[in-house]
């Protein structure tokens, strides 16, 4: 019984880790994708295609439109937000730490 209740008390942890690395390889390949492409912004078209093009990822397709033109009324809005951190110079105060393992541990970046 005590064993049960050790296990059932450790799933909500061990399953938002799970969520936690899944969302971070998503956004990583997205970013890739991004990048390839010369954008400074990861777009939803970019998650879609990023989702479409992976076969791990192929459960998801189901949730993504056929046509990603219904994405384009994010481009603009993107864009102006884009502009708005060009001319405010905008900067990260860390690197995101993706370039070399896209399966980073958080504890290991260094804030500057």
């Amino acid at each position: 019984m005590f064993t049960k209740q050790m296990i059932s008390s450790e799933i909500p942890m061990l399953m938002s880790k799970a969520c936690e690395i899944f969302i971070q390889e998503l956004t990583f390949r997205a970013w890739m994708h991004a990048e390839k492409n010369n954008k400074s912004i990861v777009q939803p078209c970019d998650v879609a295609k990023v989702i479409m093009q992976t076969d791990t990822m192929n459960f998801l397709t189901e949730i993504i439109p056929n046509n990603l033109g219904d994405f384009s009324v994010f481009d603009a809005k993107e864009e102006n937000i884009a502009n708005i951190a060009e001319e405010n110079e905008v900067s990260l105060s860390f690197t995101a730490g993706f370039m070399g393992n896209p399966m980073m541990k958080m504890d290991s970046v260094s804030k500057k």
